[in-house]
Formats: structure tokens, sequence, C-alpha cells
């Protein structure tokens, strides 16, 4: 049987979408909320996540249907199945505590410089991203995990919009 089933958390959730793919996110059907087993970290633009199965944190997002229409998943998966993101079948859960099997993007590229969002959850992330006096907290974060990163010979910073090795 076919997945037509998508778990969006981050840039895809219909708030935080962007042109040029507000329009296909609008084609999406809202199923409701949902939690995938994996950690959430933040890429700077955009968030990036890692299902894991062995770890108690959760990453929160929302699942819609996919539409019949094939170019939907084909367009989806031009734009986030770059070098960064790749689609995997996963297990959500909703609230009631339901599981169901859908399509996530899995982020694969390098992630140790980049900030854990500890409660799995980019929307209040964001929301405190953009929040003028947290701010100052997060690049504090950013610069103290910068610094170990490099005492640790990682890259100096996350490049998501590359392939291939960092500089």
């Amino acid at each position: 049987m076919a997945l037509d089933r998508l778990f969006t958390y981050g840039t895809l959730l219909p708030d935080l979408v962007r042109p040029p793919m507000d329009a296909l996110v609008a084609r999406l059907t809202l199923l409701g909320p949902a939690t995938v087993p994996g950690q959430l970290y933040d890429l700077g633009p955009y968030p990036g996540m890692v299902l894991n199965h062995g770890i108690a944190s959760v990453v929160r997002g929302e699942i819609f249907e996919l539409p019949q229409d094939p170019a939907v998943l084909s367009a989806l998966d031009d734009y986030e199945g770059s070098c960064l993101y790749r689609r995997v079948e996963c297990r959500a859960t909703t609230p009631n505590g339901d599981t169901t099997r859908c399509w996530v993007y899995e982020c694969y590229a390098d992630l140790s410089r980049a900030i854990v969002i500890p409660d799995g959850d980019y929307r209040s992330w964001h929301e405190k991203k953009n929040d003028s006096s947290a701010r100052v907290t997060l690049r504090a974060q950013h610069a103290a995990r910068a610094t170990s990163s490099s005492a640790r010979g990682c890259p100096r910073r996350v490049r998501p919009a590359t392939c291939g090795p960092t500089a």
C-alpha cells in the first residue's frame, strides 16, 4: 500500500511555509498534530530532524494527507530532497496514542554544530528565535556551540544550502 501521508515539522507547516511552497502546502489536507521519535535541530533559516527510536525525545509536528496527484510529492521531493534531506518512512503518534505510517523529510547533513531544539517543537522555537529578547540568548548559544565545535575539529558552520564537505 502506497503511503499517502506526510509528517511536517518545520517550514512546511502551513503557518511557517514560504513562497513558492505555500501554494503546494495548501493542497495538503491537515489530519492533526503528531510526534515522531527523534531529535530536532536549528539549522539557521529552517530546522532539520533525525529519526531516532532509541531516545526519549520527540519531534512535534502535523500529519497531512497527500492529494492523489503524484506531482505534489514529486514537487516536495524536488524542494526538500536536495543534499540535505531525504524522504523516509516513519511512524507518527497522534495525541490519542494512535500511530500511522507516513513520510518525513529527514536531515542527513553534518549536525555536529547545530543547536538541538530541546522540546522538539520548531513552531515555539521559531517564535522565541524571532523575539528580540531571545535573539541574544540564541546568538550566545550559537557562539558557544561554534567555539566548542572548533575545539573538537568540527566544521566551522553547518552549510545547509550546499552539498559536500564543509570548510
